[in-house]
């Protein structure tokens, strides 16, 4: 608006503009069209800001009756030397006056600066707009709906929804954060936000006396986090840095993969988690709350249904507990009835003792220690191997010989268990004949007695052998049909036992049973090969191929594997489930190409292939 531009018409509407004397009026602006409204005594009158349009108003100047549509754009510093009045686009007035700003809205590409001593209230901000707090200024009520607000001063009462943002570089206030919104606390600090559902807050300076709700997450990465309250759905992730006095209420979290925690307190059905990088100091859990520990805790206050790594002589732990590859700060923990404790991973707890009484206590993966076990008839003592492969390390290890005359014990496997022998226990001494029970998925698979009677099941063979003190658990697969198929197309059945099958150029049809099963496939051509797999494993061996030379496809139940280099090379598994069937790419098979190229193979040639197959599917160690 320069002061020598004289304009006079009629607008879209039918009503008066002109420009003179560096004063407008009844201009309507429309998409890329703008109106920069600058220098002391200018002044617009009845402004009408259409979508996309722009109008600028900067210090000393001034806008009367500006009707803001929606998606149009209203620029003004807050400062003590603007004037703005009129209608945002929402009917509501709009107001810059003395240094304050009212019912400002700001659509993608607005933005709005408050400088010190001046206050912006209420203000709406949209995807793309945005709004900055200069140092001394204050923004009171802003609403970030996909907006930005930038803090370096005082923020009170800020909503932030719909992947909003607000940056806290100095002080805000009861911020509340939802929908995908966000609170980064950077440098500074915020007081009693509220996190709910979406809503998240980064910590990099301080926040105290945050509330979490249910889909909100407090994640502390630096600074300081302090009395934060996490409700049902809520979690507290403490990556670096310290959280102090945080509550955990029932349904909620809190996980620690770094930093340090302090005086946690741990509330009946919350949840929390420790890394090995992380620290838990001074925590109470409550009865009922669960406690998952894989670094170091200590100063611990037990309370019935507690989880906790170790404690001091003569500790009592109640309910579902679990220890996660910890160091043992020592001491006695008595499990009482009704109570479970676990050991997964390499839990270590080499200086605690578990007298248990009652309950169960379970071991899970390979490597745990304790310094001794006490057990009564009424204990329950579990092993699960599933996720180790055959000649692992002992699952459990004690510091000194314990003879165990009582308690029940049981090993759980999964349905493609690798063969061979597994270390149970080491030092726990039992008699002859003590029986185990071994189970899948829930189900009881039969019992194995110590040094005496095994049984089979599905093709592989269970025995509990005790040697040196130490118990160890082997499976063993009776060798079945070794199959090499011809040019022609073959239906071939399987026996119970652990049969391989190679089908050469012909369309084949593979029928097998019971047993550990492979079907071995190459480069050489395949033609199109069923599978139909009635018991037991299936493993499909492909040597000298990787996972990127097939394509695989899973309609209902049936999976297809085609070779990329010849679609017209199939193999279709009938009754797929992943549980049962596995695909494995093996690389070079040196036996198994000697055995294919043999036209009468010998007998070691064909033990030498079975063996290689074996190995290479992961049915036996290698």
């Amino acid at each position: 608006m320069a002061s020598g531009t004289y304009v006079s018409g009629v607008n879209a509407e039918g009503r008066k503009l002109f420009l003179s004397g560096g004063t407008a009026s009844g201009f309507i602006l429309y998409g890329n069209d703008s109106q920069n409204v600058a220098g002391c005594g200018r002044t617009a009158i009845g402004t009408v800001v259409a979508s996309g349009g722009s109008m600028y108003v900067a210090a000393g100047a001034t806008a009367l009756g500006v009707i803001q549509h929606s998606g149009g754009h209203v620029n003004a510093p807050v400062s003590s030397g603007a004037f703005v009045s009129g209608t945002n686009a929402k009917g509501r007035t709009m107001l810059l006056s003395g240094g304050t700003a009212s019912g400002f809205i700001l659509y993608g590409g607005s933005f709005q600066y408050v400088h010190s001593g001046c206050t912006a209230i209420g203000t709406e901000i949209y995807s793309g707009g945005e709004q900055s707090v200069l140092s001394g200024g204050t923004a009171i009520g802003t609403i970030l709906s996909g907006g930005k607000q930038r803090g370096k001063a005082n923020l009170i009462g800020t909503i932030v929804k719909d992947r909003g943002s607000q940056a806290v570089q100095s002080y805000a206030w009861n911020s509340v954060i939802s929908a995908g919104g966000i609170q980064n606390v950077c440098g500074g600090t915020a007081f009693s936000t509220v996190l709910s559902s979406g809503g998240r807050q980064e910590v990099r300076g301080y926040a105290p006396g945050t509330v979490v709700s249910k889909g909100g997450s407090q994640i502390v990465s630096a600074g300081a986090a302090s009395g934060t309250v996490v409700l049902s759905g809520g979690v507290q992730k403490v990556r670096g840095g310290a959280a102090s006095c945080t509550v955990v209420s029932s349904g909620g979290a809190m996980i620690l993969s770094g930093g340090t925690a302090l005086s946690a307190v741990i509330l009946s059905g919350a949840q929390a988690s420790v890394s090995s990088t992380a620290v838990l100091r001074s925590a109470i859990v409550s009865g009922g709350g669960s406690l998952r520990l894989s670094g170091i805790a200590s100063c611990m206050v037990l309370r019935g249904g507690a989880a906790i790594f170790s404690a001091a002589s003569g500790a009592v732990i109640y309910g579902s507990n679990r220890i996660d590859a910890v160091k043992s700060a020592g001491g006695t923990v008595r499990l009482a009835s009704g109570a479970s404790l676990t050991m997964s991973g390499k839990a270590s707890a080499s200086g605690l003792a578990v007298s248990a009484s009652a309950g169960l206590l379970a071991f899970s993966g390979a490597g745990a220690r304790l310094k001794a076990i006490s057990l009564t008839k009424d204990t329950a003592v579990a092993f699960d191997i599933g996720k180790l492969k055959a000649g692992a390390i002992t699952v459990l290890k004690t510091a000194t010989k314990n003879k165990q005359k009582v308690g029940a014990f049981s090993v759980t496997v999964v349905v493609q268990q690798q063969m061979g022998s597994y270390g149970i226990t080491q030092n726990v001494v039992q008699a002859k004949n003590t029986a185990w029970t071994v189970t899948q998925r829930g189900k009881e698979l039969g019992t194995v007695k110590l040094n005496g009677s095994g049984f089979s099941n599905d093709g592989v063979t269970y025995r509990l052998t005790a040697a040196k003190d130490k118990i160890s658990l082997t499976l063993s697969a009776k060798a079945g049909k070794t199959l090499k198929g011809t040019d022609a197309g073959e239906t071939v059945k399987g026996t119970k036992d652990s049969d391989v099958f190679w089908g050469g150029r012909g369309n084949d049809d593979f029928r097998n049973g019971a047993g550990r099963d492979c079907a071995v496939y190459g480069k050489e051509n395949w033609g199109r090969d069923t599978i139909t797999k009635t018991a037991g494993t299936l493993a499909l061996l492909f040597k000298d191929l990787k996972a990127s030379d097939v394509t695989t496809s899973l309609s209902g139940t049936t999976m297809t594997v085609t070779k990329k280099a010849d679609v017209k090379q199939t193999v279709t598994i009938a009754d797929w489930d992943e549980k049962r069937h596995s695909l494995v790419f093996g690389g070079t098979m040196k036996a198994v190409d000697a055995w294919i190229k043999a036209a009468s193979p010998t007998a070691a040639q064909t033990t030498a292939a079975r063996n290689e197959v074996w190995q290479k599917a992961g049915l036996a160690a290698a």
